[in-house]
């Protein structure tokens, strides 16, 4: 096939694998008619950042290198990702930019976790105000 999807798995970077995205992946890959990969990286706090980031690199360069293995021409590749996985996809893009690597034609980022600053917004002084209250 032309088109590579290369996922990564969300968790919040402690949960999850590729074995709990396999299910929608595999009907995902089935109705598209493509390849799929989900990258597996390590979960904290076994591994702290940026260790998953270069994990990721890493089987993106793999993904390249080993085309015939995955059935793909290595004309076209899309990074996917939810949550942490979004995280990660968005950061690898970003690195590529800065590497001048070849980059995704697409960017399918499921609610991703891009937003990691602490500080207060409507949401999270909403949320301790509920949790005061069942003290």
């Amino acid at each position: 096939t032309d088109f590579l999807v290369i996922d990564v798995h969300g968790g919040g970077f402690i949960a999850q694998s590729s074995l709990s995205h396999e299910p929608y992946l595999r009907r995902f890959s089935d109705s598209a008619g493509c390849t799929v990969v989900c990258i597996d990286y390590t979960l904290a706090p076994l591994a702290v950042w940026p260790t998953q980031l270069h994990q990721c690199i890493y089987a993106v360069a793999w993904a390249f290198e080993n085309k015939e293995q995955l059935g793909w021409t290595g004309k076209h590749y899309s990074l996917a990702g939810d949550s942490a996985g979004g995280n990660l996809a968005c950061s690898m893009v970003i690195e590529f930019i800065r590497l001048g690597a070849i980059l995704p034609e697409s960017l399918v980022l499921m609610y991703p976790a891009l937003y990691l600053h602490l500080s207060p917004s409507p949401s999270r002084c909403l949320s301790v105000r509920r949790a005061h209250a069942f003290e």
